[in-house]
């Protein structure tokens, strides 16, 4: 019943993660640590002097970050990286699919997003890119650029 209700509280909204949050769960899902200075420049970089007045409605400058941002792209074939860790250890794919939605997404996929993922995978002709695609769609999803 409150499912309209914007102004009494009565239920979370998602919103935005801030630019250090976003940043630090890029790089622990990625396993690729490392601070990107255009990463700040162009989520906004908080005054530390004063408590932060955030923007946080995205922008078009955001939207290409997460296209082919170094932050988004560069840290999903890092080395020593979660994906670079995965494809060396040659676990399943199955294997695969499931660290990554419990590292970015904190659940497991459910029968048919493994499924569908794992045909993906074995349909691609490199099983890297189509391991960091998989991450790159997590990591750019409602589900994990959102608290909720």
């Amino acid at each position: 019943t409150n499912h309209y209700d914007r102004i009494n509280y009565s239920r979370a909204l998602p919103r935005p993660l801030e630019t250090e949050v976003l940043l630090r769960a890029i790089s622990h899902v990625s396993g690729v640590k490392g601070v990107d200075g255009n990463f700040f420049n162009v989520y906004g970089k908080p005054d530390l002097t004063s408590i932060p007045d955030r923007d946080m409605k995205p922008n078009l400058l955001q939207a290409l970050h997460q296209l082919a941002g170094p932050t988004f792209t560069a840290k999903l074939s890092g080395k020593g990286g979660r994906v670079n860790h995965l494809l060396q250890t040659q676990v399943s794919d199955k294997d695969i699919i499931e660290e990554l939605y419990l590292a970015a997404l904190c659940r497991f996929p459910t029968e048919t997003e493994r499924i569908s993922l794992t045909a993906m995978i074995r349909r691609r002709d490199s099983r890297r890119e189509a391991v960091e695609d998989l991450l790159w769609a997590m990591m750019n999803s409602e589900q994990f650029l959102n608290n909720h």
